[in-house]
Formats: C-alpha cells, structure tokens, sequence
C-alpha cells in the first residue's frame, strides 16, 4: 500500500504547505513520520514524537492533525467507539480490521 506521502514525498509537502502560507516545521515532519505505518491515536503519535527527544505537546498535535486535515494529507477515522485515528490519506481504497482483545489495527487493500 502506498501513502500520498510516500507519493509525493516530504518535500512535496513542505512545498505544498509554503504555497498555502504554512511552515513545514521539524514537528510537522515527525509527525507525518509517524503516521507512515498505520493509523494511530494522538497519544500514540505524541509518543512516537517524544520517543525521538523532540519536544511536542498534546494540542500541538492536534494543531497539526487539523492543519493536515485540511490539506488533505491525513484524515480522522473513527472506529466504532474506540478513540480516534488518524492516518496518511491512501490513493488506494482500503478497509481497517481491528483486533476485538487488543485493538490492533490493520490495513486490508480491496481487490
């Protein structure tokens, strides 16, 4: 399965941010790093960020989820009560499975 990320790669964006007005900041980046595997909570996201000694707060996370949101890079997807997620907008149609014991998500691609 291939991301837009991966598509059309970080200097794509940070190109595509600075025509919008927007930084492309180090925080930015690692966030979209992190979203590059599979779709994750704000919690994990914040962890993978601060496991790399880089300094982020929770609603600074939030901030740029929303930002990439509205740039159409990553999207929130809700999972029938459990908290959200977000994920890398992916050119491919794909469905999620979700583990009922440990709440472990996968991608599936549709053929």
């Amino acid at each position: 399965m291939q991301m837009i990320c991966n598509n059309i790669g970080m200097e794509a964006i940070a190109k595509r941010m600075k025509e919008k007005g927007l930084r492309f900041t180090s925080q930015k980046k690692e966030v979209l790093d992190a979203l590059l595997h599979k779709p994750q909570t704000v919690i994990e996201i914040l962890d993978c960020v601060k496991s790399k000694n880089k300094s982020v707060d929770k609603a600074t996370i939030y901030r740029i989820l929303t930002g990439f949101i509205d740039l159409k890079l990553v999207k929130k997807i809700n999972f029938n009560g459990r908290e959200a997620h977000y994920e890398l907008i992916n050119e491919n149609h794909h469905h999620h499975l979700v583990c009922n014991t440990c709440g472990a998500i996968e991608d599936v691609s549709v053929v």
